[in-house]
């Protein structure tokens, strides 16, 4: 019976996870990628009930991406403070998930009994988010070049710039994969065995 049930919430899952990293590549828009993210979110939150040290790393992911998009929303029209603050605050989001998902107040918080389960996820979750910091800052770099010297480019379309819709994709369906991976038991697969012998967990 347990295995069947196991094996029904397998497949839900990965149903779940499908059909949303299905609506990114369909829709491409911003409110949808969010969307797609919130759905791994609270289907990770809803199986990890049982595996309550995930729930600190998705309190953190769900406060910094309301946040990002709300000052993405309001400073839409101002290009070069919306990817100077989405490079800050994935930053923040990756600092925040690597040195505070343990934290005892959390811990206390989220009724998580001792000793505490390692969760070697959070350097793959961090790692996407600080690729994604990168290229955010160098796609400011590069507008603020432009607004110094509207000509520095020579009339052509900037390098980030050029290839911005398929990197940040890239990185939008690494991030969920990243979330998605959450409801993985590190025991029981090899590369999560390796990062936690790597971090020494």
């Amino acid at each position: 019976m347990n295995r069947a049930k196991n094996t029904a919430k397998d497949l839900l899952c990965l149903t779940v996870c499908t059909l949303s990293l299905a609506a990114i590549f369909y829709f491409g828009n911003t409110l949808y990628n969010y969307l797609a993210t919130t759905i791994a979110i609270l289907t990770v939150g809803f199986f990890s009930l049982s595996r309550r040290e995930n729930l600190p790393i998705l309190l953190f992911v769900i406060g910094i991406q309301l946040l990002e998009f709300t000052l993405g929303t309001m400073l839409e029209r101002v290009q070069l403070l919306q990817l100077t603050a989405a490079s800050l605050l994935d930053l923040l989001l990756a600092f925040c998930i690597v040195h505070y998902h343990n934290d005892p107040a959390l811990r206390r918080l989220f009724k998580i009994n001792e000793p505490v389960k390692r969760v070697p996820q959070v350097y793959l979750i961090s790692l996407v988010l600080a690729f994604s910091s990168l290229f955010s800052f160098l796609m400011a770099g590069e507008v603020m070049f432009y607004y110094i010297d509207k000509n520095i480019f020579n009339g052509e379309v900037p390098l980030f710039y050029s290839i911005s819709g398929s990197v940040k994709l890239t990185i939008k369906v690494l991030f969920d994969l990243a979330i998605w991976s959450l409801l993985l038991t590190p025991g029981h697969w090899k590369f999560l065995r390796r990062i936690e012998q790597r971090f020494d967990l």
